[in-house]
């Protein structure tokens, strides 16, 4: 299975679900010149997500890593 943010599962159906936050990863390497590698930024990002502890929070009080 892919790695989602956070460890949580992915939505693979996204018209059928009431999620409020969506958060997505693109990666694009035309932004650099002379070296690849911001491709990877998403997945690297993906994976270090899953060392954040629970207690993490946005500005409105919402733990990210929480799953409903």
């Amino acid at each position: 299975m892919p790695l989602a943010f956070c460890g949580l599962p992915m939505n693979f159906m996204p018209y059928e679900s009431d999620a409020d936050w969506v958060i997505t990863g693109v990666p694009f390497d035309m932004a650099t010149s002379g070296r690849a590698g911001g491709r990877h930024g998403p997945a690297a990002i993906r994976q270090v997500s899953i060392t954040l502890p629970g207690s993490t929070t946005v500005s409105r009080g919402t733990s990210i890593c929480a799953s409903a």
